[in-house]
């Protein structure tokens, strides 16, 4: 509304008149629109709350290098090291295999690559082997 106090007169009109003019020019419709158009339902994703629909999904880590070393240090808490970076695995720590299934922690050694997920203490939360 302030817009409009700022023209006076011929100024205003013409503002007003440009406004409406817009305005109606998107409010038409497509003139080449068919009426009969059918609109398909949407198909839901198959097996999107299977089990194992996370095999098929991306994870973006947020890291990926080569174990040097796995095991515990000085308080016995377990430490992973990968490309010379020293990691705390979070107790909870998740592993997946390449099909990004739930995996057993043994197949995680040295010369293994992976990618890896932490949390905000910067815990390692997940660890995934990749074939990169």
């Amino acid at each position: 509304m302030q817009v409009l106090m700022k023209f006076h007169g011929p100024s205003r009109c013409f503002f007003v008149l440009i406004m409406g003019l817009a305005l109606l020019g998107f409010s038409t419709t497509d003139p080449g629109a068919d009426e009969t158009t059918k609109i398909l339902p949407v198909k839901s994703v198959p097996g999107i709350s299977a089990p194992g629909a996370m095999a098929h999904q991306e994870v973006e880590f947020n890291g990926k290098g080569t174990i040097q070393r796995v095991g515990k240090d000085e308080v016995q808490e377990k430490i992973i090291v990968i490309d010379d970076r020293l990691m705390y695995l979070n107790p909870g720590v998740r592993y997946y295999n390449l099909k990004r299934e739930p995996a057993s922690s043994v197949l995680f050694h040295k010369g293994r690559r992976v990618g890896y997920l932490f949390d905000d203490k910067r815990k390692v939360t997940a660890l995934y082997l990749i074939a990169d």
